[in-house]
């Protein structure tokens, strides 16, 4: 920060979650640990339908949509007193492996030396990034790698899957009857918390209700209450729901229960859950797919990428020695892809196009990370077209 004196950082996360628990986590930092630390202040954040900042804040965590729209913004000001990089001196883009379509934007856009930004300096960041393409891609830019803090974590290969990988109709009971194993095996909540991943919002509502009727159908025949209560997470949930369960523990540890949270990829990175000891990975996530030769969209089951099976190990050791169960074989770990395919290849390219028209770039001359597909582009192109939102003679 001393070298940007005078000048706001901005800190780009994939997810509202992630900007804005970590918004909280940093203003706790910024303050030396002090109880009274607040968000919006030296530490605040901007997401879509919320924010937390003032005239005097520092570091402010924004999504990678909040960035793009200023981005635009800055080009349709010119060189005007709107710019709104002004008082901006660094921009983190954070989990750039995840390579959303709005996070491959926004770094091709930085690429360029605009008069609105040429100053600002850009740090690209993940923990399973692709050095060298990032690297290359800004022109050889300098590689730092930082050896970051973890606890030990002791990996298990459980298979849960028939022949292979989980599919999408078991997967549901296996995850929280292994979830009730590792809670009647680690008997004492102060061993860890728990935290399961699942592939979508309506695997975790199953397995949370699922694993409840378990523990009371066990608890009402030991004829005991257990020490136990059950979380969900996941994208769409009321905010105020997902701070309950990031929320520390801060009680007498005899009235302590412990926390099983049945999560979707949204805790997968960025995010750490003060407590989790063990975690328990079904291998799976639920994603869109999109054929650009039917020009059609799927929401599919698949197995993770191996850079997203680590980042769930990791969740094990954030705070404390831990645990990792994977519910597949290393057989099965081994095949998965190496990292997380970019959305440009799996998602309609419209709006990513129609943006980069909107502000007066011909998206075959964009610095693209990777070049989309030629027949996604086309088709594109020919939808927007015949909507009416670009004019096909300036193509």
């Amino acid at each position: 920060m001393e070298c940007f004196t005078g000048k706001r950082i901005l800190c780009t996360q994939p997810r509202k979650l992630a900007a804005t628990s970590l918004a909280t986590r940093v203003a706790f930092e910024f303050s030396a640990g002090f109880k009274d630390a607040k968000v919006g202040r030296d530490v605040g954040f901007r997401v879509s339908g919320s924010y937390k900042y003032l005239r005097r804040t520092r570091i402010e965590f924004v999504t990678e949509a909040i960035l793009l729209d200023m981005i635009i913004k800055a080009r349709v000001a010119g060189t005007s007193s709107e710019n709104p990089f002004a008082n901006v001196g660094c921009v983190v883009i954070d989990e750039a492996h995840e390579r959303s379509i709005n996070c491959d934007l926004v770094m091709g856009s930085f690429k360029e030396a605009h008069p609105n930004w040429q100053d600002v300096k850009v740090v690209v960041t993940s923990a399973t990034i692709d050095l060298a393409m990032f690297s290359s891609f800004y022109d050889n830019a300098p590689v730092v790698e930082i050896e970051g803090r973890m606890f030990p974590v002791d990996l298990n290969y459980i298979p849960a899957g028939r022949d292979g990988m989980l599919d999408a109709t078991h997967v549901v009971a296996a995850v929280a009857e292994a979830a009730v194993t590792v809670h009647q095996h680690f008997t004492d909540p102060s061993d860890g918390d728990v935290l399961r991943f699942l592939p979508g919002q309506d695997d975790v509502l199953r397995a949370k209700q699922h694993f409840e009727k378990i523990i009371a159908k066990n608890a009402k025949q030991a004829g005991t209450l257990d020490s136990v209560v059950a979380h969900a997470l996941y994208g769409k949930q009321d905010p105020d729901e997902q701070a309950e369960v990031l929320k520390k523990y801060t009680g007498a540890a005899s009235q302590r229960k412990r926390k099983v949270i049945f999560s979707t990829n949204i805790a997968e990175t960025s995010v750490t859950i003060d407590g989790v000891a063990f975690v328990v990975d079904s291998g799976l996530m639920k994603g869109v797919v999109y054929d650009p030769i039917r020009n059609m969209t799927s929401l599919k089951v698949h197995a993770i990428s191996r850079s997203s099976a680590i980042q769930r190990m990791g969740q094990a050791g954030r705070t404390q020695p831990g645990k990792c169960f994977r519910l597949y074989s290393i057989k099965d770990y081994n095949e998965m892809e190496v990292g997380s395919v970019a959305e440009i290849f799996q998602q309609p390219l419209s709006l990513a196009l129609l943006t980069l028209h909107h502000i007066g770039i011909d998206p075959r001359h964009f610095a693209w990370i990777q070049s989309p597909n030629d027949a996604a582009m086309a088709q594109a192109e020919e939808e927007l077209t015949f909507l009416g939102a670009i004019d096909a003679s300036k193509q």
